[in-house]
């Protein structure tokens, strides 16, 4: 997310990697860096217009995980002068994220050797349990299927087995007796993609992480209360990117 920096020392060097930095993340147009009013550290803001997405359900951890996968796709010795030039400030990294669509934002801030451990740390040290909890409070508000949905008692949403999985619980086993995994792919399967393709550029780098967490998918089960029915479809991720 914050990368590159120029020579110099004090706050020239910091305003060179505030302005390098900003040369490499707005080219989108939806982010920019920039040195922070007391002129000590880096303010980063991305956003995005997404209404799927609620960024007040973001945690810590989960933001921590992702930015340092982002942070690995970065030349470790940019990196290491970016955080190098806070550091001698003794500033901060506060990363914005808004999403303009709902009017919501969340601030993260992140010393500059929290950067350098994230940019350097496994993300098997990363606390992997709970952030695949909090990949499941940021999915429980994206459920799919719109209408399909109507008329169930609740969604349940976990990571089970593999998958990121959606229990659609009826009232009971009529909504769906005697159907097969075909009624879920005829429900679901283009709503998947329709999700995935609001995502936009960020879509391809989100699963890379989500399956580096042990995520291969999203699947769909309907259950009805008080009974054993059930029916389940997994959509592993390269059905749900494919182009139709």
């Amino acid at each position: 997310m914050l990368v590159l920096a120029g020579c110099g020392g004090g706050a020239d060097r910091l305003a060179n990697a505030a302005h390098a930095a900003d040369s490499l993340v707005s080219i989108d147009q939806n982010a920019n860096v920039e040195l922070n009013t007391e002129g000590t550290g880096l303010d980063a803001t991305f956003r995005m217009d997404n209404p799927l997405i609620n960024v007040d359900a973001i945690g810590q951890q989960l933001f921590d995980a992702y930015a340092s996968q982002v942070l690995k796709t970065y030349p470790a010795k940019i990196v290491t002068e970016v955080c190098r030039a806070v550091q001698e400030d003794e500033g901060e990294i506060h990363v914005e994220i808004i999403n303009t669509g709902v009017e919501q934002h969340k601030v993260f801030t992140l010393t500059g050797r929290r950067v350098l451990d994230l940019q350097r740390a496994n993300l098997s040290a990363l606390d992997p349990g709970t952030v695949r909890e909090q990949v499941v409070k940021v999915a429980e508000l994206m459920v799919p299927g719109g209408k399909s949905n109507e008329g169930c008692l609740r969604v349940e949403t976990s990571v089970s087995k593999g998958f990121l999985e959606y229990n659609v619980v009826w009232p009971d086993a009529k909504s769906f007796s005697g159907s097969s995994q075909g009624l879920l792919t005829g429900r679901y399967m283009e709503a998947l993609r329709n999700d995935f393709k609001a995502l936009g550029a960020q879509g391809y780098t989100f699963i890379d992480f989500l399956t580096k967490l042990g995520i291969d998918g999203v699947r769909i089960a309907y259950t009805a209360e008080g009974s054993d029915e059930s029916i389940r479809q997994a959509f592993p991720w390269r059905e749900i990117t494919k182009a139709e």
